[in-house]
């Protein structure tokens, strides 16, 4: 039987699922049992159960998430990434140990999403500026990978040769990169003198797109 047959059959004989109203709420979760049933190579757009079941629980997630985006609060505020950590986090736990029931679905997205909106400086919107400084972090000599250390002088050593930015301004910036979460600075002041450091953390990673 395929996914959406079984889906149908669900429905058509779960008198839970009668009313059209309830019917629509509960697909999303009728689709993770259907996928989690569907025989591997069976179905009909040529995926596998193996591959329908992280979409379904996705789309479940999603779903969770759009029923309690009054959440996500704050105005300088990417919304689109916040959405976008919330359920590759969300389904990072669910892909370990956890069962994926509906009510733990539920549960483990609004915990995730109360969590990540407690610091809302983490998905501020990134300006021309703090891009520019950020990319030039991976042309830093000393730079090996994502967990190197560079010098915090060297940093902004680059950034005015690379982008002509003064040391004042990109020192600012550079602070206001590490409030919103993107690096770390470390071993002095943030200054970026002789003895500090900088270490990417893991949105400024993500926004690089690098390994």
């Amino acid at each position: 039987m395929t996914k959406p047959a079984l889906v149908a059959f669900i429905m058509e004989n779960t008198t839970e699922y009668k009313k059209t109203h309830l019917m629509e709420k509960h697909k999303a979760e009728l689709e993770i049992i259907a996928a989690a049933f569907q025989p591997l190579g069976n179905s009909e757009d040529g995926t596998s159960a193996e591959s329908s079941l992280p979409n379904a629980l996705a789309k479940a997630v999603e779903k969770v998430y759009e029923d309690n985006k009054k959440l996500v609060k704050g105005r300088r505020l990417d919304k689109d990434e916040f959405k976008t950590t919330v359920i590759e986090k969300v389904m990072d736990l669910l892909s370990s140990d956890t069962p994926a029931y509906p009510s733990a679905v539920s549960d483990i997205t609004i915990s995730t999403m109360e969590q990540l909106i407690a610091e809302p400086a983490t998905f501020c919107p990134i300006n021309d500026n703090e891009r520019k400084m950020l990319e030039s972090i991976p042309l830093v000599p000393g730079y090996k990978g994502i967990e190197s250390t560079v010098g915090g002088k060297e940093f902004l050593q680059k950034v005015k040769e690379l982008h002509n930015i003064e040391i004042a301004t990109s020192r600012a910036l550079m602070v206001s990169l590490k409030r919103k979460k993107f690096i770390s600075i470390g071993g002095g002041k943030n200054g970026g003198g002789a003895k500090t450091s900088i270490t990417l953390l893991e949105r400024g990673i993500r926004l690089l797109n690098i390994a």
